[in-house]
């Protein structure tokens, strides 16, 4: 194989990964932890490889395609819960974002994203493969 067969190949395979699929069910990770040592907490570390080490975390189907992460207090608290759950219905303006906000009677941190398992990951670590790819296309082409 040639090295721009193989780079075609790399960047085919991180379109059809970063692409969301329509017409499939998309899902959330839903879990709730409180302190340091849960398994909803950041980083977080679960995944469909080994979902089987984190019985407290469940990868559910989700009607609506939104996801949401809650995180509840701050560091300067004893013990910060982060919850990650499906949305029933989208944000009004359809948006995907991250901002403070009143949710339960409460001022939490959240964020809304639409598709599959992403409010396991920041968008910036989703797009981490994305950035390799065209930086290795770059180096290759050059």
């Amino acid at each position: 194989m040639t090295t721009l067969s193989f780079v075609c190949c790399v960047f085919v395979y991180a379109l059809v990964v970063s692409t969301p699929v329509t017409g499939t069910v998309r899902r959330c990770w839903t879990c709730r932890s409180r302190g340091e040592y849960g398994d909803c907490r950041d980083p977080f570390q679960a995944n469909l490889h080994n979902l089987d080490l984190y019985p407290q975390v469940d990868a559910a189907p989700c009607a609506s395609g939104w996801c949401a992460k809650v995180i509840e207090g701050n560091e300067i608290q004893y013990s910060v819960a982060t919850e990650r759950l499906c949305l029933q219905r989208p944000p009004e303006d359809g948006q995907e974002r991250c901002a403070q906000t009143q949710w339960r009677y409460q001022k939490v941190y959240m964020c809304f994203c639409m598709g599959d398992l992403c409010n396991g990951v920041s968008t910036t670590a989703a797009s981490l493969m994305l950035i390799l790819t065209g930086f290795v296309l770059q180096r290759v082409l050059t």
